[in-house]
């Protein structure tokens, strides 16, 4: 279990599936404590979802402290009530984006719970599910392993084997161990709940593509091309039968596996793929899009390793047109595209331009 006095860290923006699963747990608490009669809590815990349902988020959050509040006066702070007043200022926090507070608050429920429940509950691996997930995100990983690796646990000794819930906590960890580059325990989980959505949804369903690209990525920084590939071709093909619902999806898809093939040195095949995903571009984005100019830029490097260096500096002056009326000077992209027509420039023993490009780059 993770310490609770933890540091707490800047924020970054959880997934959706954290205020899904939220707002389930909380939705039950709630029906739970309508059961009660109409105490002063269970007045205010109205108030607090009327003000939610109008969308008055900030109001509410003021509204559910109060709750709080009348819980413990009137029941006690281990009481299950208490518990359902904190569930609700998790799940507005949450909407908030305020995930320290919402951390600060799903540490306290979890002392609750596992009173109430016992250390092995559903819920409870629900609740360290979630927190390991905020830790997460603060980049604070050694609490988030701990209680990803306690929720997956539990999680597992509750749920069916194929369960849904599972996916996300071996994701959850899979994600911390990525970012700790422990790769074999990585892929391990990455791997597994691939199975587990392909078992309950089939191969081509398109949400297996996140589970894909979770591989992909990793595969690739191990520099296993072969294998990065493999995936990556299966992620097209999935986009390609969603492509009319999704074309930018779709467009990622073919620069993805175009990326990777010319990293590896095989530019002829990245090239039929970086052309379809420019004339996708140029078509649903129009022609001075920077997306545009990016896939002139991808294009003309696959050329160049073809030695079509005439063809390579006229898309090279496409991209840098583009990039000229819509960047500034000092934009990363323009200054990794001027840097590689130097590079081109130089390459063809036209070292006088090549000069003057670079003298752009030292301007800017």
């Amino acid at each position: 279990m993770p310490k609770l006095t933890a540091t707490l860290k800047p924020n970054r923006r959880p997934d959706l599936i954290f205020l899904q699963k939220t707002a389930a747990w909380v939705l039950m608490a709630v029906l739970t404590a309508a059961c009660a009669r109409q105490s002063p809590w269970m007045q205010s815990n109205k108030k607090v979802m009327s003000l939610y349902h109008d969308g008055h988020y900030a109001q509410a959050i003021v509204e559910a402290r109060v709750g709080v509040t009348l819980a413990e006066k009137e029941y006690g702070s281990g009481h299950p009530y208490v518990a359902s007043a904190l569930s609700n200022l998790v799940f507005l926090y949450g909407l908030q984006a305020d995930y320290a507070q919402a951390k600060i608050l799903l540490q306290q429920t979890l002392i609750l719970k596992v009173k109430q429940l016992g250390p092995d509950h559903l819920t409870i691996g629900l609740i360290m599910l979630h927190l390991s997930q905020i830790f997460r995100y603060e980049g604070d990983y050694a609490h988030a392993e701990e209680a990803g690796a306690n929720a997956l646990a539990i999680l597992k000794k509750q749920l069916p084997a194929n369960h849904p819930n599972l996916t996300e906590a071996l994701n959850n960890l899979a994600y911390i161990y990525d970012a700790e580059k422990k790769n074999q325990e990585a892929e391990k989980l990455y791997t597994e709940a691939l199975s587990i959505h392909e078992s309950l949804y089939g191969r081509e369903d398109p949400a297996l593509t996140t589970y894909l690209s979770n591989l992909e990525n990793l595969y690739r920084r191990e520099g296993r091309f072969g294998d990065a590939v493999a995936i990556s071709s299966r992620r097209l093909s999935l986009k390609a039968a969603s492509a009319a619902k999704d074309p930018r999806g779709y467009v990622q898809a073919l620069i993805n596996l175009g990326t990777l093939y010319s990293e590896g040195g095989r530019g002829a095949q990245a090239e039929p793929l970086f052309r379809q995903a420019l004339e996708m571009d140029r078509r649903d984005l129009g022609k001075l899009h920077p997306l545009v100019a990016m896939d002139l830029a991808n294009l003309a490097e696959v050329v160049a390793t073809q030695k079509r260096y005439g063809e390579a500096d006229a898309l090279y002056k496409m991209a840098l047109a583009i990039e000229e009326k819509i960047f500034p000077p000092n934009h990363s992209s323009r200054l990794k595209t001027t840097r590689q027509y130097a590079a081109l420039l130089h390459r063809l023993g036209r070292s006088g331009e090549a000069a003057l490009w670079e003298k752009k780059l030292k301007d800017f």
